[in-house]
């Protein structure tokens, strides 16, 4: 037998997107073998539909939601009622409206189907900000003091308040749209911003302290049990404010301390408060309090959430990995908790059907494969994600056994534990490394025995407990494993250094060789090789090459470039780095004399609107950068989602395109292309690889490119993969006229970004037969041990 769930997603609300992040971990990591598991998605409409789990991989709902009534099965109510009371049990993951406002909530109690999380009466009483902080107050909690503002009162009542301050939609979910008011002159504007995601909106105080965030999961006899904390620092001064990119992008600017700097009284303190405040709103099986501790030592609870976001490194997987629960451990006890809870299983019976499940584990020994991530880059905290991503995935594998490196930023390598691998920055698991000790240790794991203790965990519950980091040398870490997975971007990892070393350890590695290599991460190279070989409407970019100490005239180079590349606006780029360090497009002299000046003095990013079509900050190179390219910047038709329909301005007949390649050298494939959206000038790095952020089509939409010109972009890009000598895998960027069919490249990433909602594994789902994520993962470690032999 297998427990049958369904998982609720989607909904109206502007995190419908973070909500197929919280689906996707739930189902890569609930052991198949225990769960049968399956989705229902809501549209903007709260229309139900069946879908493939393949689709829970897309970025966003964008990606595939235009399209929902032909890939998905639509059930009427009563469809959708009686398709649920076929599971044991139902688990909504809709954050924002109709799944944190007790909306599904009450439809699954009215008609008595079982599911995990709060009631209704709970949920809308937590999702309606104003009212908790109300009931806290009345309760004797402190509490900083709201306004509740409406779309009539709001401009008389923001006269009568001084910034700063903080506004937010009064109903939606803890990070959406939530605004930090500075000045006078921008508090009306940003009030009439706020009110798009809310008719009411409340108006809160700056808080002066510590912020951090906690999960409270119920123990075994259904009694709330803390977590350790987490503590929430900023690096910069200047920016105090947890906004949705820093809550799901990583960034240094944001710290994350888990356990959090308090002293004991404080934690206990935070510990009780939030007990009571838990059952005094009579919530259920989980949630997350968002809260500070004041310069007074007072605890105040900001925010509290019914459904906690679950993306991969959330604070529910960190807070429980601290105390030795990995992913499958933490979501299997709660789910096991609330079916007995719900009295739909016992725990005898949950008990035999691990035992039976255990029995049935494969007896051949699985292959080591030593994942290596973080470095020294603009991008290493992409690499971070992306590596771990793969050994959370690689754990679900009966072939090979993930062990998580990091490649500190001096090039050391940690095999670190699973709490580590969930930390935002490799900053933050720098600074863990360098802290602790024996002593250390002994002192948390005693705290972490009372967790464990108040949770009613045996042996069984806990895979992964924590240890000190051991560090290896690339010969040691050789030896040690059967295969090495590089999960660098940028640097030494993709450019042939360490691929190089590999080899001559005879190690076997994922993706290209040395040569290959160098050329994909020396993009002037790239373009020299693919122009050489004078294909037919296979071209690259018109660029030339700028050493960066050598200009002093920016207006005269300025000048110069325009006539040299025959473009008005220009993209810069370093010669050599990943494909998103410091990619910019530019419009004048002085946009160029700001972005040398910062090469120049060898600054870590561009500030926010520094450049005019670049609102978001930029990394840049983190080493010194000598020479940059200087290409013709290329305007894509302009492609917007409203509601379920395209809505399509032709500009130039050009989109942007990104195509992953599969195979060996000699028989290396192309996959379906994804045409990838830019909501600004450039595609960001946020549209890049924060989930839930920018939009993909795999494929395009036919009536613009159809089959025919998908098969002609794949003949070509193999063509382009065997020119650049690329072997195993990568991703090749370019920009695809769909009138004249002419193919132009960008640049080839022979590393490409494996976070948990790439492109690359929307198109590895389109194959015949489609190769889940796991299983493409495993198919590039079977090809680095077939190239490597």
């Amino acid at each position: 037998m297998k427990i049958k769930i369904v998982l609720l997603c989607g909904g109206p609300s502007p995190e419908r997107s973070i909500s197929l992040n919280s689906t996707r971990s739930i189902l890569d990591n609930l052991d198949k073998k225990i769960f049968k598991i399956s989705i229902i998605y809501f549209d903007l409409n709260k229309n139900p539909y069946q879908i493939d789990s393949s689709e829970i991989y897309s970025n966003t709902v964008s990606d595939f939601e235009f399209k929902i009534d032909q890939i998905g099965h639509k059930l009427s109510k009563n469809q959708l009622i009686n398709y649920l009371k076929k599971f044991h049990i139902v688990w909504p993951i809709i954050h924002g409206k109709l799944g944190e406002d007790g909306e599904i909530q009450k439809e699954l109690e009215k008609n008595k189907i079982k599911f995990i999380g709060s009631s209704s009466q709970s949920s809308k009483t937590t999702i309606d900000k104003h009212k908790t902080q109300k009931i806290l107050k009345q309760n004797g909690f402190f509490t900083l003091g709201t306004k509740l503002l409406n779309k009539k009162n709001f401009i008389k009542k923001l006269k009568q308040v001084e910034p700063p301050f903080v506004l937010k939609p009064n109903d939606c979910g803890s990070s959406i749209g939530v605004t930090f008011v500075k000045d006078r002159q921008s508090k009306i504007k940003a009030a009439r911003e706020v009110f798009q995601y809310s008719s009411k909106i409340v108006l809160e105080n700056i808080c002066t302290g510590k912020e951090f965030t906690l999960i409270i999961v119920e123990n075994k006899k259904g009694e709330p049990t803390p977590l350790i904390p987490t503590e929430i620092q900023f690096i910069k001064n200047k920016d105090k404010f947890f906004d949705f990119r820093k809550k799901y992008l990583a960034s240094y600017n944001v710290h994350f301390h888990t356990p959090p700097r308090f002293d004991q009284t404080t934690l206990k303190n935070i510990e009780k408060k939030a007990i009571q405040v838990y059952k005094l709103l009579k919530l259920n099986d989980i949630a997350r309090f968002d809260g500070w501790v004041t310069r007074e030592g007072k605890i105040w609870f900001s925010d509290i959430n019914s459904i906690p976001g679950m993306e991969q490194n959330s604070f529910i997987f960190r807070q429980s990995a601290l105390i030795g629960m990995n992913h499958r451990d933490f979501l299997q006890y709660l789910v096991f908790n609330s079916l007995v809870k719900n009295k739909i299983l016992s725990r005898t019976e949950l008990e035999k059907l691990i035992a039976k499940n255990q029995s049935l584990k494969p007896t051949k020994k699985k292959k080591k494969i030593g994942i290596i991530f973080g470095g020294s880059t603009a991008e290493r905290q992409i690499s971070l994600l992306s590596g771990t991503n793969v050994w959370v995935k690689l754990k679900s594998s009966s072939s090979y056994e993930p062990y998580p490196i990091l490649m500190d930023q001096k090039h050391r390598y940690w095999y670190i534990p699973h709490f580590y691998c969930l930390h935002h920055t490799v900053e933050e698991i720098e600074c863990l490394i360098q802290k602790i000790n024996k002593p250390k240790l002994i002192k948390l794991k005693n705290r972490i025995k009372t967790i464990a203790a108040d949770l009613q965990l045996n042996k069984k519950d806990v895979s992964e407990p924590l240890f000190i980091p051991r560090k290896y040398t690339l010969p040691q870490i050789s030896k040690t494993f059967d295969f090495v997975f590089l999960g660098l971007h940028g640097g030494v990892g993709e450019d042939g250094t360490l691929q190089k070393k590999l080899t001559d350890l005879k190690t076997p590695f994922n993706g290209s060789k040395k040569q290959a290599s160098e050329i994909g991460m020396d993009k002037y190279k790239t373009a020299e090789m693919i122009n050489k070989a004078g294909l037919k409407k296979l071209k690259s970019l018109n660029k030339t090459l700028l050493n960066v100490s050598n200009i002093t005239n920016y207006r005269k180079t300025f000048e110069h470039l325009k006539q040299t590349i025959k473009s008005k606006n220009i993209i810069l780029k370093p010669k050599g780095d990943g494909c998103s360090a410091g990619v910019v497009k530019i419009n004048n002299a002085n946009e160029l004399k700001i972005y040398l000046q910062h090469l120049k003095q060898n600054k870590k990013n561009l500030a926010p609107g520094l450049l005019k079509d670049h609102p978001n900050l930029i990394e840049l190179p983190q080493e010194k950068c000598e020479q940059i390219i200087a290409e013709e910047f290329i305007f894509t038709d302009k492609v917007k989602i409203k509601g379920k329909k395209i809505v399509w301005k032709t500009i130039g007949h050009w989109i942007e395109i990104s195509i992953g390649v599969l195979g060996t050298k000699k028989n290396l494939k192309a996959l379906t292309p994804s045409q990838t959206i830019a909501t600004g000038k450039v595609l960001s790095v946020e549209e890049k690889f924060q989930g839930g952020t920018g939009i993909n089509f795999t494929p395009p939409p036919t009536e613009y490119v159809p089959k025919k010109d998908i098969a002609v972009i794949k003949t070509k890009i193999a063509q382009a993969a065997k020119i650049l000598k690329i072997s195993g895998y990568a991703r090749i960027d370019c920009f695809w006229n769909i009138k004249n069919k002419q193919l132009i490249i960008i640049e080839a990433n022979t590393l490409p970004a494996m976070t948990p909602s790439t492109i690359i594994y929307h198109q590895a789902l389109k194959e015949k037969p489609p190769l889940n994520p796991l299983k493409f993962i495993e198919k590039i470690i079977q090809l680095g041990f077939k190239e490597n032999n």
